[in-house]
């Protein structure tokens, strides 16, 4: 199978890690609204026929409804947890001393790229903060983005974490405010600042479209990889 996967650049050798993308991806969040309905729905079946067993029809109401919303979430705590262990989305990131490899196993669109340390390399890192709060992202809540750009290899990655734990990453003024599309428009912004926001906004796109989520857990790990190769990069290209 490995044969049929198309390749940028050179596998990875030596000692790796590696991190399991998109943890919370489409399949997950589509599934976890149907179990927790399922256990709503189990857990008011449950109660409604104990309580006709035993005959508790002025409580019946209030029984059935708190067994149902207590099975409900205890459906949706142990299916998150399983879900996330047994149904990975196909997508992982190596890190090891040589580079990064990024292997896409997804059905009908296998891919792996190479990202070498010891080679020139171009970074782009952004950053916004999350109007639009969710259970799984709170308002606030920084993304911080990342692409990685070697040749024909092309890593997009991207993280959520709160602005102080965001803030307190080695390096994190790398990471640059996104602006609008309307503030680019208008025409506020300095030709330099405008044309690397334009790139910026290019790389938002693809995240969007296709990144790969890193958790929250990992990411500062690979910053911290990131940032050291790239002072080292630096220095190279001076």
């Amino acid at each position: 199978m490995n044969e049929a996967i198309p390749r940028t650049g050179q596998p990875i050798e030596g000692q790796t890690r590696t991190l399991l993308l998109d943890a919370e991806h489409a399949g997950i969040r589509l599934a976890l609204p149907l179990l927790t309905v399922a256990g709503f729905a189990v857990g008011l079946a449950v109660a409604t026929a104990i309580s006709n067993v035993l005959n508790l029809s002025s409580v019946a109401g209030c029984l059935s409804f708190s067994l149902a919303i207590g099975l409900a979430l205890l459906t949706a705590v142990l299916g998150d947890r399983v879900l996330k262990q047994r149904w990975p989305s196909g997508r992982s990131l190596a890190l090891s001393p040589e580079g990064l490899r990024l292997r896409d196993l997804r059905k009908n669109r296998p891919h792996e790229a190479y990202l070498a340390w010891d080679r020139r390399f171009n970074l782009l890192a952004w950053r916004f903060a999350v109007q639009r709060g969710s259970a799984r992202v709170p308002k606030g809540w920084q993304m911080l983005g990342l692409q990685l750009i070697q040749d024909e290899a092309q890593l997009t990655l991207y993280t959520f974490m709160p602005a102080k734990e965001a803030g307190a990453l080695n390096g994190f003024g790398t990471f640059v405010p996104l602006t609008t599309r309307s503030a680019i428009e208008k025409g506020d912004l300095s030709l330099r600042e405008m044309s690397e926001q334009r790139r910026l906004l290019k790389a938002e796109d693809e995240r969007w479209r296709d990144g790969g989520e890193v958790r929250r857990e990992d990411f500062p790990a690979l910053w911290e990889e990131i940032n050291a190769h790239l002072q080292g990069w630096q220095k190279r290209a001076e």
